[in-house]
């Protein structure tokens, strides 16, 4: 019965339990690739994040990741679907995937997969940016250090552009790798940080205001961590801001110096969670 989802689930939920005692070769692969198209095609949210995970476990079990390639053509633009499905574990497992894919096949990911992300992290519909946002943080977290330092500017001018469309992408990739990267992130908050504090751009509804959402996530995880990193951050923006020639660029600076001072009213809640009466603030 090719139409029962039941059935769908049942051998993904079996193939997701078991424990694999030595790599997958070639013939074991054509058995499970199969199933995991199929529950990708799925429209039940249960089949399309099993489906996401299996692949992403496959990949890294494989004995000999070329035999990978010949699935990719039909998993991959499902995976790029699975990135704007309406149900958030989805999104988030196809995103892992992609990651994956950057750990197991780099040249492939460089490729084909990066270039797409990019893609829509600029051009997409707002849900298209956040899925990419999501998955080129998991990419970011899997490739080399080298590789990463080649990407950071590309960050950085994206999150400055002048479309607003574009840096409201690129400032859903900066919310979006401080939690896919944890503390591997800290490296790049000096840099970074104050491009989230610059993206503020004064919307009632902060999760439309990507630039406060990330400020403010990062300073709520990294606060009571690392001050020492996020403070000269505040610094740059506040310089920054202090004067323009024209009245729209001021009232903007405005907005950014009084948001950037709620999240340093956040910094310093923080980091006295952790102070005892007496002690020095850093």
């Amino acid at each position: 019965e090719p139409t029962n989802q039941k059935h769908t689930q049942a051998v993904l939920a079996k193939m997701g339990n078991q424990t694999f005692l030595s790599l997958i070769d070639p013939a074991s692969l054509s058995l499970l690739m199969p199933v995991v198209v199929r529950g990708l095609k799925e429209r039940d949210s249960t089949s399309k994040k099993w489906s996401a995970q299996i692949f992403g476990s496959t990949s890294m079990l494989v004995q000999d990741v070329e035999s990978m390639k010949p699935y990719l053509k039909s998993i991959i633009p499902l995976m790029q679907q699975a990135l704007t499905d309406p149900v958030a574990e989805v999104v988030r497992e196809a995103a892992k995937a992609f990651g994956t894919m950057e750990q197991v096949l780099p040249e492939y990911s460089r490729q084909f997969n990066q270039p797409w992300l990019f893609k829509k992290l600029r051009d997409g519909e707002i849900a298209e940016q956040l899925g990419a946002a999501l998955a080129i943080a998991e990419v970011f977290l899997k490739m080399d250090k080298t590789r990463q330092g080649e990407l950071v500017p590309e960050i950085e001018i994206g999150a400055s552009d002048e479309k607003a469309s574009v840096r409201r992408g690129f400032l859903e990739l900066l919310d979006a790798m401080p939690h896919a990267m944890k503390m591997d992130f800290v490296p790049y908050i000096k840099r970074l940080f104050p491009l989230m504090l610059m993206g503020i751009n004064g919307d009632k509804d902060k999760d439309e205001d990507a630039g406060l959402k990330a400020s403010m996530a990062l300073v709520a995880r990294f606060g009571d961590l690392c001050p020492d990193h996020l403070l000269p951050g505040f610094e740059t923006v506040f310089a920054a801001t202090l004067h323009s020639d024209k009245a729209e660029e001021r009232n903007r600076q405005q907005v950014v110096r009084d948001q950037s001072a709620k999240c340093l009213g956040l910094l310093a809640d923080k980091v006295l969670e952790h102070k005892k009466f007496g002690q020095d603030l850093l």
